[in-house]
């Protein structure tokens, strides 16, 4: 009796060890699958992509009349950056999203609701999910954790319909998700915008001196550093005023 007890024991302790396995073989499925339809979504995209040097965009205008919650085109100097990104009535429409309003982990890139369209508020934020196999802003990890990445990536670009806005990359943050420098927009105050540098460096991972002051415009891009942590990791970039 003992022994036939001990073999039942062993077949349930067998089958529930071959359901975990089944049961994490198809959450890596699952997450495999997810990746691919990011990747494909991209792809699908990339034929409105625009090149670093132009200046009138008519792919994004062109994207923009099939999607108008879109808003411009986001690319990071030779990085996987290089998406549409959106903005809507909130900050929770495109979380997990494509621009067709299909369900996908990995959401679209999205302006805060806050800002205004043509990036003329003196701090504009653009969110995008972690995603580990480096797609979306998986690779902001790489800039405050790599110093040789830090060094070989220096500009950025803003493409909307009719004007490309170049960006140059000085700072790389860790903050909490409740910043409200970080995520603060407007600063009609000389004093608040000197705050906002001098809180920055203060609190940057990496630093480059690009001769940023009160009068200049910024950028950060935002993501968490993990999936559930309300930690973030923030590039943030000066527009470089055309004169």
């Amino acid at each position: 009796m003992k022994k036939h007890k001990g073999q039942v024991l062993r077949t349930i302790i067998a089958l529930l060890l071959l359901g975990v396995c089944a049961f994490s073989g198809y959450k890596v499925y699952e997450g495999w699958r997810e990746y691919q339809r990011a990747e494909q979504e991209k792809e699908r995209l990339s034929e409105y992509e625009p090149a670093p040097g132009s200046s009138k965009n008519a792919g994004v205008a062109e994207l923009i009349a099939r999607y108008p919650d879109v808003v411009g085109w986001l690319t990071v100097e030779d990085s996987p950056i290089s998406y549409p990104f959106v903005q809507t009535e909130n900050n929770s429409d495109y979380l997990h999203k494509t621009l067709e309003g299909e369900e996908l982990s990995a959401g679209t890139l999205f302006m805060d609701f806050r800002n205004s369209k043509d990036f003329g508020d003196f701090n504009t934020v653009i969110y995008g999910h972690h995603m580990q196999n480096g797609s979306m802003f998986g690779t902001l990890k790489s800039f405050v954790n790599s110093g040789d990445y830090w060094d070989a990536h220096k500009r950025a670009w803003v493409f909307l319909p009719q004007e490309t806005i170049e960006l140059e990359l000085f700072a790389a943050v860790t903050v909490r998700d409740t910043d409200e420098t970080l995520y603060g927009l407007n600063y009609p105050a000389a004093d608040d915008r000197e705050a906002f540098l001098s809180y920055v460096k203060q609190k940057a991972n990496r630093w480059r001196e690009v001769g940023a002051s009160a009068d200049d415009r910024f950028v950060c891009l935002s993501t968490c550093t993990r999936a559930g942590s309300r930690d973030r990791w923030v590039l943030i970039g000066r527009v470089v005023e055309q004169g």
